[in-house]
């Protein structure tokens, strides 16, 4: 179990930090103090007092809001791991705050104990390595550039990779991007070129040396430099740079040379040097002790003077060995440590111990000579190189134990590097190279791809260091597509170009799978408990915390923002008579294994209403079989309760009503088989009780009509349920006419009323055979009337019309004659016979038209229509129109005259009773459909009225269209008016006859 002392929750919300505190302390973590911060103003008067290990931050609190408080946090608190804790499943923002630096983003109930305890220990132990990481950086970049002498990194060529700030002093350059990839050579003078390049192609050779060279700066200046060249190697060993430190020893080789003619002047140069300097003489004696030597090893001048080097600076387990060297270079003149750096522990006056960087050189003075030694303390760079190879070497244990894909691109020279779940990620092994970044834009998910890349060329154009992004992702062998959790951390050099990339792969396929199922888990829980009429609720034993529905809280009187009722209050609720035997049943079910306690009790309501309660409830018990949780819901079963007991009051008279119903009653259940049938039913279908038990309804269906009418179920299940005609087969194989009602009952099952019509049916047939006949009469009578006026109306015309036309002509003579006469009177007289005798030609006319237009028969129904209409307009003053796009009409001329007659009295009811002013007749034919509509823009009526009024004229009409074969329509213009639509299908050389 891991222990986090100090653990800060900074949350407004009292339910989510109680929920947060209880899963931190039902966890693996162990938290020494849980402490809760509900605003920023609390937050800022304690934080000087509060050092948190671990930090909860949720970014919608009062006094601040979003990432600004992430940003205050992490100024507040540096060195604390952040944990968001948010209400909000964004994953933009989760990115954004895992980039702005906290350490992992958690939603609101869509994470588990074990899902927090992995957040807790990946986000302190990620925190804790990146503190590492920064101390370490920090560390060496703080040696290296305070380092008064120049360090570079250079290549195989001698290009420059890096430099400090005291090297570019040194060289004379403004800033890095001057010298970055320039070889030193332009700063060595010609002579010394050559052995520097072989100095640097030694170190690649994993050789050291040390060298004079004459430095020439970018602005001209001449200085004269040591530097000491040595192999830079990797995590891996292998070299890849050549580290030179270089000093600048002008001063000391004009002191060298000055020293030969001024002792003052050596002694200044000695009191000068950035190294310690030591001379001995030919029997190890110091007689040059220079003030840095003081400094680093702490022994005075006057108290190192005289004494043997061997005494005061080297360790006693190397006093045997310095003595064995020593006596050989006195033997030989020779020593192999002689001009070479050496790296050795030293000691200390007060007897500690520290790393030296050394170089022993032999001065010769004639015949006489002796040896200085040049010492500097390394330590802390020895040390911070250490540092940096544990560093490589946790580096490479990570990322070869780790299950995430680990990968290294350098963007300068374009080489990649990755670990062996990398490889595996693709379906490749190590001995493969390493995937180019064509290769992984190729294995993107095409809907990811665009959004992927633009992210990353934004995060590389910007200042960021860090690139966060999710991805679906298609492996290796066939795996599909996985979820991938990418993180990238950009390096930038001096100007801020990236110039490496460094990222982990990590595949959350299966927490992407399982957020998804807890979401979709959380909805169906939620919608249950929002539309159940059951009142469900959940306890925690061990917290006593409490949650119900709403359906819960209206059981007591209250609301959901009301507190949860306890235990007591339940009790309390209970019925009196109740309330002992439930409770005992209760702890008898928690003091037991069992998991589940299912009981009916009398429940008394807030309102006073007592109400029967069916309550299921599961109990949750941890390994010891301890109750530890407990949930379950309050079904209100009190109308069923009542339903059951007037059920059994009423069960008798429901068998007496089925028995003695005349109509057969049969309930079937959903197979169709028959469970319950009345006498009636028995009388029936001829067969016993016993044999309907062991048939169904198809049994006694007619096996044609199935094929043709199937059973209608979907409709049984509406409120009317489903009522038809049908056959029935009786056992001794006759066929009864049959009208059945059936619905399906709540219980899945469905009832039939079962009513023998075999008598209706015979009575309806009857009547329609009566109808049908009294239908043809009619047909019959208005054929033989139609004949009838096309003889009267022929007459009228021919014998009438003629024999007026005769009288008119012997009036007309007789008016010629009677002018003569000059008499006025008998003039007047005579012109008021003729008009009379033009009237009474017009009247016998319009007559004539009227039994029977001559038209129709001459030239069709369109010119009858038209004619008649324009009559019409000319004698009432009503604005007629007639379209048509037919000038002759194919149609038998039974079906024209009864076109014309509707027509007829459709326009005679619109002068008697509509007050129109317009009329519009349409006539087209279509598909060999006759189709007659006349609209007006009357006053109209009531079509519903229709029926209740003593007029036969529309009755007419529709019994001419029916006989016809078609449909009559009349209805109300939206506008104003009436409008009659008559289709009549076209049927040639043949007699309407019904």
């Amino acid at each position: 179990m891991q222990m986090v002392q100090t653990i800060l929750v900074i949350e407004d919300n009292e339910g989510d930090f109680f929920l947060l505190k209880e899963a931190l302390e039902s966890g693996d973590i162990k938290a020494g103090e849980i402490i809760n911060v509900s605003n920023f103003e609390q937050l800022r008067e304690k934080y000087t007092s509060v050092s948190p290990s671990l930090i909860f931050l949720d970014l919608v609190m009062p006094g601040s809001y979003g990432l600004p408080a992430l940003e205050e946090i992490k100024e507040l608190f540096p060195v604390s791991p952040i944990i968001i804790i948010s209400g909000l499943s964004d994953l933009q923002l989760a990115l954004d705050a895992l980039q702005k630096g906290a350490q992992d983003y958690l939603v609101k109930g869509e994470f588990d104990d074990g899902m927090l305890n992995r957040s807790i220990q990946y986000s302190i132990e990620r925190k804790k390595n990146e503190l590492a990481l920064i101390e370490s950086e920090n560390r060496l970049r703080t040696i290296l550039n305070t380092d008064p002498e120049c360090i570079k990194l250079m290549g195989r060529n001698c290009e420059l990779f890096e430099i400090n700030k005291a090297g570019m002093e040194m060289v004379e350059a403004d800033d890095f991007e001057t010298v970055k990839g320039k070889s030193i050579l332009e700063f060595v003078s010609t002579s010394y070129q050559e052995k520097t390049a072989k100095m640097v192609a030694d170190a690649f050779d994993g050789k050291s040396g040390l060298m004079e060279f004459e430095m020439l700066t970018l602005k001209g200046k001449s200085r004269w430099c040591e530097m000491n060249i040595v192999p830079y190697r990797n995590a891996e060993g292998k070299v890849i740079h050549a580290l030179g430190v270089t000093r600048d020893v002008t001063v000391r080789k004009k002191k060298e040379e000055e020293l030969r003619s001024s002792e003052d002047i050596r002694k200044l140069i000695m009191d000068s040097a950035l190294d310690a300097i030591i001379c001995v003489d030919k029997n190890e004696v110091i007689f040059t002790w220079n003030p840095q030597a003081e400094e680093i090893f702490g022994w005075k001048e006057k108290e190192a003077m005289g004494k043997k080097l061997s005494s005061l600076v080297i360790h006693k387990r190397y006093h045997s060995k310095h003595h064995k060297g020593f006596a050989n270079y006195h033997a030989t003149g020779k020593s192999p440590v002689l001009n070479k750096i050496m790296i050795l522990p030293a000691v200390r006056s007060n007897g500690s111990e520290f790393i030296a960087e050394l170089v022993i050189r032999e001065i010769k003075n004639g015949d006489d000579y002796f040896l200085c030694t040049y010492v500097r303390d390394v330590t802390e760079r020895i040390q911070a190189e250490k540092e940096l190879k544990q560093s490589n070497s946790r580096f490479q244990r990570i990322t070869s134990t780790t299950n995430d894909a680990v990968w290294e691109w350098s963007l300068e020279n374009n080489t990649l590097w990755c670990n062996e779940m990398h490889q595996q990620l693709y379906g490749l092994t190590m001995e493969d190279p390493v995937p180019i970044k064509a290769e992984w834009v190729s294995r993107i998910h095409p809907e990811d791809r665009y959004r992927i890349l633009k992210m990353q060329d934004d995060a590389l154009a910007s200042d960021t260091n860090v690139f966060i992004s999710e991805y679906r992702f298609r492996a290796g062998k066939g795996s599909g597509y996985k979820y991938i959790f990418d993180r990238c951390y950009i390096t930038r050099n001096a100007a801020g170009e990236p110039i490496l990339m460094t990222g982990s792969m990590m595949d959350i396929t299966e927490r992407k799978l399982a957020e998804e199922k807890i979401i979709h888990s959380n909805e169906r829980f939620e919608l249950i408990a929002k539309t159940t009429n059951d009142a469900v609720w959940e306890t925690d034993l061990e917290t006593g915390v409490s949650w119900g529905n709403e359906m819960h809280q209206m059981m007591y009187g209250l609301t959901l923002e009301n507190e949860i009722p306890n235990f007591e209050d339940w009790k309390m609720h209970l019925h009196a008579d109740d309330r002992d035997w439930v409770v005992k049943s209760l702890h008898d079910a928690l003091a037991s294994l069992d998991n589940t306690w299912i009981t009916e009790y009398r429940f008394i309501k807030s309102t006073g209403e007592i109400v029967t309660i069916y309550d299921r409830t599961y109990i949750v018990r941890n390994a010891e079989g301890k109750p530890v949780r407990m949930m379950g819901s309050m079904m209100d079963i009190t109308e069923r309760k009542k339903a059951e007991d007037a059920l059994l009051q009423s069960e008798e008279k429901y068998r007496t009503l089925v028995e003695q119903a005349t109509d057969g009653i049969f309930i079937a259940d959903h197979t169709g088989k028959f469970v319950i049938v009345n006498s009636a039913a028995v009388k029936l279908s001829k067969y016993s009780e016993e044999e309907l038990a062991n048939l169904t309804i198809y049994d006694l269906a007619d096996p044609e009509e199935i094929k043709t009418n199937p059973f209608k179920f979907e409709e049984m299940k509406s409120e009317l349920g489903a009522r038809s005609e049908r056959k029935l087969k009786r056992k001794d194989g006759s066929i009864l006419d049959i009208e059945i009602n059936a619905k399906f009952l709540s219980d899945g099952r469905f009832l039939a009323f079962i009513r023998d019509i075999t008598e209706r049916k015979k009575a309806e047939n009857e009547l329609n055979s009566s109808y049908r006949a009294i239908r043809k009469l009619t047909s019959h009578l208005q054929n033989a009337r139609e004949e009838e006026r096309t003889h009267i109306a022929r007459e009228i015309h021919d014998e009438l019309g003629q024999q007026l036309t005769v009288l008119k002509m012997d009036v007309s003579w007789l008016n010629k004659k009677i002018k003569q006469l000059e008499n006025q009177q008998l003039n007047d007289k005579a012109a008021e016979i003729v008009q009379m005798l033009n009237d009474t030609v017009n009247t016998v006319r319009r007559i004539s038209s009227d039994l029977r237009p001559v038209l129709l028969d001459d030239l069709g129904l369109a010119a009858a229509i038209e004619w008649h209409l324009m009559e019409f307009g000319k004698r009432s003053g009503i604005k007629t129109e007639f379209f048509t796009l037919e000038s002759v009409i194919e149609i038998p001329r039974a079906t024209a005259t009864g076109l014309f007659r509707i027509y007829q009295e459709s326009i005679t009811n619109i002068a008697r009773h509509s007050e129109a002013t317009e009329v519009m007749v349409e006539l087209f034919v279509e598909d060999k459909v006759v189709t007659m509509a006349i609209a007006d823009n009357g006053k109209g009526f009531d079509v519903t009225t229709i029926g209740r009024k003593k007029t036969l004229g529309v009755l007419g009409m529709q019994e001419r269209t029916v006989m016809m074969g078609g449909t009559f329509r009349i209805k109300r213009n939206p506008a104003a008016g009436m409008k009659v639509e008559v289709h009549v299908p076209i049927v040639q050389d043949e007699v309407l006859d019904f």
